[in-house]
């Protein structure tokens, strides 16, 4: 009888262990979700980030996780993140003339950030930008449309 309940005693210890679990597990996950939907304004990104950006006038980028940031497992999680970047017009027009340029469809933008982007932009790709600064192996793409002065990035932080 003894080590019926002390079996017993254990599941319930267990379960609630596992409940209170499930409880944090899905209070991250909200909280995940909530920080992915955000769409930031901070000048986070700098010239070692996207470099031919310049001292840009605005930008609107946000964050996904590329792993689950909420489980138990050690180490560090990865994550991707997108923005459209509002250049100066001068420095636009730099960054166009510093690269060879061939009109592409960028990499998919995120809903959030494609309402901000105009309709009509016309969006350019340059390989040798990306050789320059190693784009492909660190993931990171970088989508110019100068007639708009604007700079689409995606980059990878692992």
């Amino acid at each position: 009888m003894i080590g019926r309940l002390r079996g017993a005693a254990v599941v319930q210890a267990l379960l609630l262990a596992v409940g209170a679990t499930a409880c944090g597990f899905d209070s991250c996950a909200d909280d995940v979700a909530d920080a992915e939907a955000e769409v930031h304004t901070d000048h986070r990104w700098t010239e070692e980030d996207v470099p031919g950006i310049g001292q840009y006038v605005e930008v609107h980028w946000q964050t996904r996780a590329r792993g689950n940031p909420c489980s138990r497992a050690p180490g560090p999680t990865d994550w991707h993140y997108q923005g459209v970047a509002r250049m100066r017009a001068d420095e636009a027009q730099a960054l166009l003339k510093a690269y060879e340029w061939t009109a592409t469809s960028p990499a998919k933008m995120w809903p959030a950030l494609q309402s901000l982007v105009p309709a009509d932009a016309q969006w350019l790709h340059s390989e040798g930008y990306a050789k320059a600064h190693d784009t492909p192996a660190s993931g990171s793409e970088i989508y110019l449309s100068p007639d708009n002065a604007l700079v689409y990035f995606t980059l990878r932080d692992s």
